[in-house]
């Protein structure tokens, strides 16, 4: 089935032969055609509409204004091209209206001058939407329409951007210099795909020369000097220049954050803010857009992000308020298993961030615990069958007793609760008491022991000796004071004379 396009501009004797049947071979079929002079076009495309075709140079600038904004806010594929086949179809292949010529993915063998001419109309007509594709854009551009081995030389896309430049001067009516590609204008390139380069003057001085092809010291000062003179135009005050500034804040931004967004780990926003202030010289300027940039590239869960310790409350609070069956799991495995949007903070220790959509949004995802509908009288639990609801006094009897019941198996509950707790206490209380009487005791022998110490006789300094020494020397006091002593062998008494 061919594809259905709508064509913007051009005569309907155009329209029905020569574009028409070069459509056609291309299994593409020209559905709605909008007459460049009729005045009944209200902007609008049918739906069943797969892609745009502006033919310039006989459309009105009111109708290319409705038809590329008409285009762009339903995300259809549009081209913007001459009424000369020849000159249109290579666009037409690049912008996706026309099938790649291709052969699998190896590019059929194109010359290079076809290639040329191709990636020049594709530049020219950018500019005239005040954009400067780059060499990745004008690269991936091609490749659509030639295959994806088809690959972009430095010194083919310096040919395309000299030859873009050349046509946009002669279309405006000015006289084109001989040098109009400088080293100026390859280092605005530069800046506009990657702003970061300018934290790194060499290397972005290197690669500036290199698309230039261009050596020497004295290039190398001019690439220096472009870029000092670029972040002049930034802070002019100019409001052209202030815009060109935000825009390449974002495109800096975005690309810290998409590398962030490999490594699993956020930017830090200090880094952020320390590098912004040197590259664009404003830090309010970068500060106020790097939400918007996180929210770009990681969702828009990262409106408002806050560290687990404090996310973990509020989830367990939103987990009781929707009563879900089962344990409630961690932020950290969910994070971890995919399950619930996160990133890492910039940190030494392994610490998470997330934010309360992304909470909302994984709890959305759960199916909520069904609630029992409580009839107006809950059945009997025993053994007996309930009787028929025929029967209302029966009903409110049984259920006076199942009140009555449940009251007493409280009641018993908590009496056993208070019988372990006197126990545990009375348990308690005789340690405590063997423990007192231990002291009680104790202090006894300590004052026993100081009485006995305190009731025993000095000990003399010369001590007797045994019996037998003692009754020897008796003997020998005696024998010299010439008194006799007689002691019994039975009882041991001594008497005298």
């Amino acid at each position: 089935m061919p594809k259905k396009i709508a064509v913007v501009g051009g005569a309907e004797s155009l329209i029905k032969g020569n574009l028409g049947r070069n459509f056609l071979r291309h299994d593409v079929q020209i559905e709605w055609h909008y007459h460049y002079r009729s005045k009944t076009w209200d902007g609008k495309f049918a739906k069943k509409c797969e892609g745009v075709v502006l033919l310039l140079d006989m459309s009105s600038h009111a109708y290319y204004a409705k038809a590329v904004t008409e285009a762009k806010s339903r995300g259809l594929p549009f081209a913007c091209v001459p009424r000369k086949w020849s000159q249109a179809e290579n666009i037409l292949r690049i912008h996706g209206i026309l099938e790649p010529v291709t052969n699998g993915d190896v590019p059929l063998v194109t010359p290079p001058e076809d290639i040329l001419k191709a990636g020049t109309s594709y530049l020219v007509r950018e500019r005239v939407e005040g954009r400067l594709p780059g060499k990745a854009e004008v690269g991936a551009a091609l490749s659509r329409a030639y295959g994806k081995g088809l690959v972009v030389s430095d010194q083919e896309f310096r040919e395309m951007h000299s030859r873009a430049c050349q046509e946009s001067a002669r279309q405006a009516g000015e006289v084109a210099p001989e040098e109009v590609v400088g080293i100026f204008d390859w280092m605005v390139l530069i800046v506009e795909e990657h702003p970061g380069i300018l934290l790194t003057p060499d290397r972005a001085a290197k690669d500036a020369m290199r698309l230039a092809d261009l050596k020497g010291k004295r290039n190398k000062t001019l690439a220096l000097q472009a870029m000092v003179k670029i972040q002049a135009m930034w802070n002019s005050g100019n409001p052209k220049h202030t815009a060109w500034r935000d825009q390449l804040i974002m495109v800096w931004l975005k690309e810290a954050f998409r590398l962030g967004q490999k490594m699993n780990t956020l930017p830090r926003g200090t880094s952020l803010l320390r590098d912004g202030v040197t590259l664009f010289s404003s830090e309010t300027a970068v500060s106020m857009r790097i939400k918007e940039a996180r929210m770009a590239v990681l969702g828009n869960w990262a409106d408002d992000l806050m560290p687990l310790s404090r996310a973990t409350q509020d989830f367990k609070r939103k987990w009781d308020d929707r009563e879900f069956e089962g344990l409630r799991p961690t932020l950290k495995s969910l994070i971890k298993n995919g399950l619930l949007a996160g990133i890492k903070q910039p940190t030494s220790q392994e610490r998470w961030v997330t934010s309360d959509r992304a909470m909302e949004a994984y709890l959305d995802t759960l199916e909520p615990k069904e609630t029992e509908v409580t009839p107006e009288h809950k059945p009997y639990e025993g053994d007996l069958e309930m009787p028929s609801p025929e029967t209302p006094d029966i009903w409110v009897s049984l259920t006076a007793f199942q009140d009555e019941l449940r009251v007493i198996r409280e009641e018993a509950a908590v009496r056993d609760d208070l019988q372990a707790e006197v126990v545990a206490l009375r348990e308690e209380v005789a340690q405590l008491r063997e423990q007192q009487e231990c002291l009680n005791r104790q202090t006894r022998l300590g004052e026993l022991e100081d009485r006995v110490l305190s009731l025993e006789r000095p000990t003399p300094e010369a001590s007797p000796g045994s019996p037998d020494d003692l009754l020897k020397t008796l003997m020998e006091m005696s024998a010299a004071a010439g008194v006799v002593i007689k002691i019994s062998p039975a009882t041991g008494r001594q008497g005298g004379s």
